[in-house]
């Protein structure tokens, strides 16, 4: 097995049309905006990374994750990272699904983080940079032809299967950002320009 095979890996495959949902809305019900702002909000509490997040989603089984809206796998990563950080657990979600069910939940709780709100307010419309300046010249200029590497039984990866072992030119060099790969295996940092 090489690199990513999961589901997830869709690049360079034949799968038909995509649906275009003309003036599609940002969300479709509000429980996808309550997984957005709640997922924003554990990433930056410190539950788990940006690259955790993705990889998680990785974790669903292929037939659910074919299945799923964007927003599910978004609240499938969320309760993964978070039953994995042991704040969640699965008897409290089963409860609490139980008590939505018969009506006997109480409300959500609001929370009361002017910091967190602070943050948000900034993040959304901002975004956040995981820029990293390094010393020298990039290793490759535009022009120069490279080949992706090979990457065998990869758990996560940022390199798509149909990349990989192949050669190219590169276009244009990047900034320097740390390798995903490496930060959701929790190794040291390592920055390369893209």
């Amino acid at each position: 097995m090489q690199g990513m095979r999961g589901p997830h890996d869709l690049g360079g495959r034949k799968l038909g049309p995509i649906a275009i949902e003309q003036n599609e809305p940002v969300f479709h019900s509000d429980w996808e905006r309550s997984v957005f702002g709640a997922t924003i909000c554990t990433i930056i509490k410190g539950a788990y990374t940006v690259d955790e997040f993705r990889s998680g989603i990785e974790q669903m089984d292929p037939h659910d994750y074919l299945a799923a809206t964007y927003y599910e796998k978004w609240l499938f990563t969320m309760e993964y990272h978070l039953r994995r950080g042991g704040v969640l657990d699965r008897k409290d979600i089963a409860a609490r699904l139980e008590a939505m069910r018969d009506g006997s939940a109480p409300p959500v709780r609001q929370g009361d983080d002017p910091e967190l709100l602070k943050t948000i307010d900034w993040l959304i419309p901002n975004g956040a940079s995981s820029r990293r300046d390094l010393p020298g010249k990039p290793r490759y200029r535009a022009g120069d032809r490279v080949r992706g590497r090979q990457v065998e039984a990869a758990p996560h990866t940022r390199i798509p299967l149909y990349c990989q072992g192949r050669t190219g030119v590169v276009e244009r060099v990047h900034a320097a950002y740390p390798l995903p790969d490496r930060a959701v295996r929790h190794e040291a940092e390592q920055a390369e320009h893209l």
